[in-house]
């Protein structure tokens, strides 16, 4: 979109607004433009007669004022926009305490940007470990999702956002570019349900509204809506920080796509935690595993239900009462539980990436389980230990050969 085209199709005498280029082809081109700044100051009444005009002109060098080619326009439509949008933005609250801190700096602007647009664009915060020199403390709640999701995108430093998973030069273009494509699907309900004590349910059920391909994947984020800590860099505040995603970072996978018109219900669980949680909220998005195109978004700022046994970070969790051996791990790592346990254990390894390497579990009423480390590159890795009736743990181990 432009003003101030040349050729001025219409004789527009203020405010030449449209679409131009040098290239002169054949073939079809797809325009779209927002009406929401003609809209805004009409009346109910004054909307009912408003006429919409194509006007097309090209300057006499043209090749299609030379050969009178013409021009055609076709699935012309005026609708409403069915798409929202989601911002992804990674950041570090380690840094130093100055005024210009880029994260800072960049969250704050994000924010705003993202307050202005309620109800058309929806934004999850990742923590990541990057940047310094302190650490940032809610990197460290989830740094399996974080790191995965980062790994996802190639990501390696912090400030960096995207748009719809692709985008992120400009987030107002971006934003506009996007809002106004027809969404691929709807995502329909997000309810939330649970018991005292227990795990903490979602069911997202969703329909497409073109065919969604093989490879696309529903994530189920539990975000908090505001966070009140503080960050090294003097951040004190953080909005919709990703607590969880459900199942995992990759989602739930759709081998095979969904086909136009049908319906898909995913259910999921988790136990949650939080530092208040009345302020949990759930985000709901479909994403393409390869090209990373995401083809709509949902929140569910006040859900149904909200745990009350949520765990807060205070209270040990079963990762803070096993003992690991040796530290740092060479050619094997020994995980030892504080008791042996009535239900079964799962115990996960992943690396720095978020990516699962290993995975094992304690049978009922054993306490050792024993990974073979020697062929895992120096580094950091995280233990996550899974086991009905308690929330998921992580404890981060070293490898050093």
């Amino acid at each position: 979109k432009r003003t101030g085209i040349l050729s001025n199709p219409g004789y527009q005498a203020l405010n030449q607004t449209g679409w131009s280029g040098s290239v002169d082809s054949t073939g079809w081109r797809k325009a779209v433009i927002s009406l929401d700044n003609t809209l805004a100051p009409l009346t109910p009444e004054q909307r009912s007669r408003m006429r919409f005009r194509i006007a097309f002109s090209s300057p006499v060098d043209s090749s299609f004022a030379a050969t009178e080619e013409g021009f055609a326009f076709d699935n012309f439509r005026i609708g409403q926009r069915n798409r929202i949008v989601l911002l992804e933005s990674f950041t570090n609250a380690g840094g130093p305490n100055t005024p210009d801190e880029p994260n800072k700096t960049a969250n704050a602007a994000i924010n705003t940007f993202a307050e202005g647009l309620v109800g058309e664009l929806i934004k999850v915060e990742y923590h990541l470990g990057l940047g310094g020199p302190g650490d940032d403390p809610l990197y460290k709640d989830n740094p399996v999702d974080a790191n995965a999701r980062a790994a996802f995108y190639g990501i390696t430093y912090t400030p960096y956002a995207l748009i719809d998973g692709k985008y992120g030069q400009s987030l107002t273009q971006s934003f506009n570019s996007q809002s106004l494509k027809p969404a691929e699907a709807v995502i329909d309900t997000i309810i939330t349900s649970g018991s005292t004590g227990g795990p903490y349910n979602v069911d997202v059920t969703f329909t497409a509204n073109t065919d969604l391909p093989p490879g696309t994947a529903l994530h189920v984020v539990i975000v908090e809506k505001v966070i009140t800590a503080s960050g090294p860099n003097g951040e004190t505040a953080f909005k919709y920080v990703m607590k969880k995603m459900l199942p995992t970072a990759r989602g739930t996978l759709f081998n095979d796509g969904v086909p136009a018109g049908e319906a898909r219900t995913v259910s999921v669980s988790c136990y949650p935690h939080a530092y208040d949680p009345s302020n949990l909220a759930v985000i709901a998005f479909l994403q393409h595993e390869e090209t990373g195109e995401v083809y709509q978004a949902r929140l569910l700022d006040t859900p149904q239900y909200i745990p009350t046994g949520v765990i807060t970070g205070i209270e040990p969790t079963l990762a803070d009462r096993v003992r690991i051996y040796p530290v740092p791990a060479n050619d094997a790592l020994h995980v030892n539980l504080p008791t042996a346990m009535r239900e079964p254990v799962t115990c996960r390894l992943f690396d720095a990436f978020g990516r699962e390497i290993a995975v094992d579990s304690y049978p009922v009423g054993e306490r050792t389980l024993t990974f073979d480390t020697a062929r895992f590159a120096n580094g950091m890795y995280v233990l996550q230990f899974e086991t009905p009736g308690e929330p998921t743990s992580r404890k981060k181990i070293m490898i050093v050969h």
